[in-house]
């Protein structure tokens, strides 16, 4: 983020790979803001990458930002959101939350509560619902153009490659679970904003056998009828798609494919529909943009925190009724 007479003070707090890969060269290519200050535990980090995107200051703790910083984007494991986003509201400093927003609920309630107690934004990076697919997947439903919703099939693995620095997403204290808190942060949040209501009821298998789980299923069904089911996987390349199912329709959307949905209605042929093409560095900066003017003009940004409370309570009603997913070589 380059600077000007009216540009907001930054500081990233967290500096592992999400930071490295993605924070950092948004904000070198945004206006309207400044990183003034980059805070992790591992100086030596803080500062290498401070160097080199000629930032003026690292440090190792939030106490030691400057008081005239603006926003505050939160880059840290999971279980550090609440303590430390709090923290940071309670001294007058917007917040931008790397997902998911907490571990818990109550500590998602208490972060939305504290934006609010205040008077600060609280932003979250649940970029997909940026992505041109996402929205339009979201037009069609408020538009009725499947009818009413009867089923959703998403299905989403990879083999797990993210270049962690810390390994905190492998500690369950620290992550807050595995594939349902990483990924499931991601699939959860767009089932319950395109479908705009809450589970009636949760079924939920995982392979957890004490540490985080690799591997999940999960059945949701909904107040209008309409019945979800979820297979997320850090352990093999799935078929990487959802599925809306509607009484006179349906539409296909790849969770990694931010610009095209495969889109049937009735008996016409399959229509295959297109956005802009934009990667997913384009998506990050929007998304880092829609927040800085969030801060600037008083509106709600794009992800407002508490519009991703229902995913965060849903994936804890999840592992609250979790049981043991059959492996494969028990079948």
């Amino acid at each position: 983020m380059t600077g000007g007479p009216a540009s907001l003070k930054v500081a990233i707090v967290g500096c592992g790979a999400i930071t490295e890969q993605s924070y950092l060269p948004a904000c070198a290519a945004l206006q309207g803001a400044t990183v003034r200050s980059l805070v992790d535990i591992d100086t030596a980090r803080a500062r290498t990458l401070a160097q080199r995107y000629g930032i003026r200051n690292s440090a190792a703790s939030i106490d030691d930002l400057a008081p005239d910083i603006d926003i505050a984007v939160v880059a840290l494991p999971h279980h550090l959101h609440r303590p430390v986003a709090c923290a940071l509201m309670d001294r007058r400093i917007h917040v931008f939350c790397e997902k998911p927003l907490a571990c818990t609920p109550e500590d998602a309630a208490a972060m939305t509560a504290a934006a609010v107690r205040n008077g600060v934004r609280l932003g979250v990076g649940n970029i997909r619902r940026l992505y041109w697919s996402a929205r339009r997947v979201k037009d069609l439903l408020t538009e009725r153009r499947l009818g009413r919703v009867v089923h959703v099939r998403c299905d989403e693995g990879i083999v797990y490659d993210w270049p962690t620095v810390s390994g905190f997403f492998f500690d369950r204290a620290r992550a807050g679970g595995g594939v349902l808190m990483d990924a499931g942060a991601h699939v959860l949040d767009l089932l319950l904003w395109w479908l705009d209501e809450y589970p009636s009821a949760i079924e939920y298998h995982d392979d957890n056998f004490g540490g985080v789980e690799a591997e999940c299923l999960a059945q949701l069904q909904f107040p209008s009828g309409a019945r979800a089911e979820l297979r997320l996987s850090r352990l093999a390349k799935l078929r990487n798609r959802c599925i809306i199912s509607g009484e006179q329709g349906e539409v296909v959307v790849n969770p990694f494919d931010m610009n095209g949905i495969v889109l049937r209605i009735g008996h016409e042929p399959q229509q295959v529909l297109t956005g802009p093409e934009r990667s997913f560095a384009d998506y990050f900066r929007a998304m880092l943009s829609d927040f800085l003017r969030s801060v600037a003009d008083g509106a709600a940004p794009a992800v407002d925190a508490a519009s991703v409370v229902p995913s965060i309570r849903a994936i804890a009603q999840c592992y609250a009724n979790a049981s043991r997913l059959e492996g494969p070589w028990l079948r």
